[in-house]
C-alpha cells in the first residue's frame, strides 16, 4: 500500500513537471509567434562621406536612389559642396545628409540643370570661404540652373553669410510640403537686401511655395534702436513672381519684413507676389512684422495674420505691425483676419509710399480684432456704419477701397 501511494506520489510529480513544461513551451512559442508577425527594421547604421556622395551621384543616370545617411567627414575638404551637373533626381527615402557645419550641401552652377529633391533631411550647413573668397549665398542649396523642385525636404540649421540661408536660388523655385527651421544668416551690419535664411529668390526668380512650415528663422536678432541693431530683410526673399499658398509662418524674425519681404522694385517692372490660404503667427520685425511688399502687385486671400509685432525704433521712424505694403504698391487684400498684432503704427496693415510713387488697396471682407497700435496717427474710414482702421504714411489721401463687405475692427487700440 506504501509503496502505490509513493509511486502515485512520483507520478503526479512527474504530471506537474511535465504541464510546467508544456506550459513554458506553449508561452515560448506564442511569443516567437507575436514576433514573427511583428515588422522589424533594422537600424540604419550605413552612413558615408561626401565625397562618396559625389561619386554615387555622378555615377547615377539621371535618377539617384539614397539609401544611406550622409556626413560630412572631418578630414574632408571645407565648404566641399555636392556638384549637380547635370538634370538629376534624388530621391532621399528619408535619410539625412549632415554637412557638420564644414560648408555647402548641394550646388548647381550650370543653367540648363533641373534638381529635384524627395523625401530628405538637410542639416548644419555652413560655407564660409573658397578659393574666390567668403561664400555669401546658398547654405544648404545654391541653384544657380534651371529649376528647383523640393518635396518633403527638411532644411534645419543651415546657415550662410549674407543670402538664403538654407536655398538660394536664381532659377525657378518649387517647394511643396517642406520644413524650415532654424536656419540663418551672418551678415546684418548694413541694409543691402541681405537675409531669405529660409529661401532668397533672386534676380527675378520665380518662387511657389505650398503646404510648407518656415518656423524659428533668424536667430538672435539685436532689435532696431535708432542706429544700432540688426538690418536683414524677411526669412524669405523674393524678388519676382511669387506664389505662396497653405503654409505656415511663426517665430521667424528680421528687419524689413519678419516672415517674407517682396523686393519688388529691385526689378524692372511690378512683380507679383500672391499669398492664399496661409497662417502667419508671432512673427516680429521692425517694419513688417509678417509681410513687406515693396514695389510688387499683391494679392492676399484668406490669410490668417496672428500675434505678429512690430519692433524697434529706426532713425525717426517707428515700427509697423503684420502688413507693410509700400513704394508704389498696388493690390488686393481679401478674406483676411488680422488678430492681437501690435505695433507703433499699423498693428494690423499700413499702406505707406516712400517717394517711390503712390502705393494703392483694395480690402475686401476682412476682420480685424485686438490690434493694438501705441501712437502716431491713424484714419478711419465707415463703410456702411463699419469703420476700418488704417495708418497712411505721409500722404493722407492714398487711396485705399474699401468693398461693401469690408468688416472692422473689434476692441482695437490706437
Amino acid at each position: 500500500m506504501e509503496n502505490n501511494l509513493m509511486s502515485i506520489k512520483k507520478n503526479i510529480g512527474v504530471l506537474v513537471l511535465l504541464l510546467v513544461l508544456l506550459s513554458m513551451s506553449a508561452v515560448s512559442a506564442e511569443d516567437v509567434s507575436i514576433n514573427a508577425n511583428d515588422t522589424y527594421q533594422t537600424p540604419n547604421e550605413i552612413q558615408k562621406d561626401f565625397t562618396s556622395l559625389q561619386t554615387d551621384i555622378d555615377n547615377s543616370q539621371g535618377v539617384f536612389e539614397l539609401t544611406y545617411d550622409v556626413k560630412h567627414g572631418d578630414d574632408e575638404i571645407d565648404n566641399y559642396g555636392i556638384s549637380i551637373t547635370k538634370t538629376t533626381i534624388i530621391n532621399g527615402k528619408g535619410h539625412t545628409i549632415d554637412a557638420n557645419g564644414h560648408g555647402s550641401i548641394f550646388v548647381v552652377k550650370d543653367s540648363s540643370v533641373t534638381l529635384t529633391l524627395n523625401d530628405l533631411t538637410l542639416i548644419n550647413a555652413n560655407p564660409v570661404s573658397d578659393s574666390s573668397g567668403i561664400v555669401s549665398n546658398g547654405g544648404a542649396v545654391y541653384f544657380d540652373g534651371s529649376t528647383l523642385i523640393v518635396n518633403n525636404v527638411n532644411f534645419k540649421n543651415n546657415t550662410v553669410y549674407k543670402s538664403g540661408g538654407a536655398i538660394y536660388t536664381t532659377g525657378t523655385c518649387i517647394v511643396d510640403s517642406s520644413v524650415f527651421d532654424g536656419n540663418d544668416v551672418q551678415f546684418r551690419s548694413q541694409n543691402t537686401d541681405n537675409g531669405g535664411a529660409a529661401i532668397y529668390a533672386d534676380n527675378g526668380a520665380s518662387l511657389l511655395i505650398s503646404n510648407s512650415q518656415i518656423i524659428n528663422n533668424h536667430k538672435n536678432m539685436v532689435i532696431r534702436d535708432n542706429n544700432v541693431g540688426d538690418l536683414v530683410d524677411g526669412v524669405v526673399v523674393a524678388t519676382g513672381y511669387t506664389k505662396i499658398s497653405k503654409s505656415y509662418f511663426r517665430n521667424n524674425s528680421g528687419c524689413y519684413g519678419g516672415a517674407v519681404t517682396s523686393l519688388g522694385y529691385t526689378n524692372a517692372g511690378k512683380n507679383q507676389i500672391i499669398i492664399e490660404n496661409s497662417v502667419f503667427d508671432a512673427n516680429r520685425a521692425f517694419q513688417g512684422a509678417a509681410v513687406n511688399v515693396m514695389g510688387s502687385t499683391f494679392k492676399i486671400s484668406g490669410t490668417n495674420f496672428t500675434n505678429n509685432k512690430g519692433v524697434g525704433y529706426g532713425s525717426g521712424n517707428p515700427n509697423v505691425g503684420a502688413l507693410l505694403t509700400w513704394y508704389g504698391c498696388e493690390g488686393t487684400i481679401s478674406d483676411c483676419n488680422f488678430i492681437n498684432n501690435t505695433a507703433d503704427n499699423g498693428a494690423a496693415y499700413r499702406l505707406g509710399d516712400d517717394n517711390k510713387g503712390v502705393s494703392s488697396a483694395s480690402v475686401d471682407s476682412c476682420t480685424f480684432i485686438n490690434n493694438t497700435a501705441s501712437n502716431q496717427v491713424v484714419l478711419y474710414m465707415k463703410v456702411e456704419q463699419q469703420v476700418m482702421l488704417f495708418w497712411i504714411l505721409k500722404i493722407p489721401y492714398l487711396p485705399i477701397t474699401l468693398q461693401k463687405k469690408a468688416v472692422l475692427f473689434i476692441m482695437n487700440i490706437h
